[in-house]
């Protein structure tokens, strides 16, 4: 069998869903993650809980690097054409190691206009990679593809992921953008404490529209 089909070679195997994680902490969840020793190895500080991305949406740099950009959305619209286990392995890893704040407007913008992109199965892998994804990048991804579909199916989901802080960001722009009265769905759970506060919520700079229901 090909190296690449080896289960011990995937980024994910034998390492605990970050989703799973938070869900086992309920009430007690402390800020923690169970990639927090990889993800801040190479870091010369370590900022609190949801600290970086807050950061970056107050101090914008400039776009996407074209050529990364143009192979991250190849990625994703092959994976969606024709789901393979060696597709899924090159994006996880791309995405581990992407500043995801900084890009998923312009990528998702582009995925979602692009002719071949297949909806459902897109769909599917944003759901795969915020149930599973054991990366925090990864599962942070799979919440922003989900403001290219109306998500109200997906809203405890969205609750459960969002509590942590290090995914309220992205859980409140997904609500936002992919429900109908999102913005009632977010002060009602603030009113609850079911999300923390979200100052600085993340609006989206491109409006990228839902996908038609009658393409998922």
């Amino acid at each position: 069998m090909n190296a690449i089909f080896n289960n011990e070679n995937l980024p994910w195997a034998g390492k605990p869903s970050i989703y799973g994680y938070i869900l086992e902490q309920g009430d007690t969840l402390d800020g923690t993650l169970p990639d927090d020793e990889e993800f801040w190895s190479d870091k010369r500080y370590r900022w609190v809980v949801g600290g970086m991305d807050g950061a970056f949406l107050h101090h914008e740099a400039g776009g996407v690097d074209p050529e990364f950009k143009h192979n991250l959305v190849r990625l994703i619209v092959l994976h969606s054409m024709r789901p393979r286990l060696s597709l899924r392995k090159a994006l996880y890893e791309t995405l581990v190691s992407s500043h995801i704040v900084s890009m998923a407007d312009e990528v998702l913008a582009d995925v979602r206009e692009h002719p071949w992109v297949n909806a459902q199965r897109l769909l599917d892998e944003a759901i795969w990679m915020i149930e599973r994804g054991a990366h925090r990048n990864v599962v942070k991804f799979g919440i922003a593809m989900l403001r290219l579909f109306r998500n109200e199916r997906f809203r405890d989901l969205l609750f459960a992921v969002g509590r942590h802080e290090e995914f309220t960001l992205y859980a409140a722009a997904a609500i936002q953008n992919g429900m109908e009265d999102g913005n009632d769905v977010l002060f009602e759970l603030e009113a609850n404490e079911r999300l923390p506060g979200r100052e600085g919520v993340w609006h989206s700079k491109s409006t990228t529209g839902w996908f038609p229901t009658s393409a998922i």
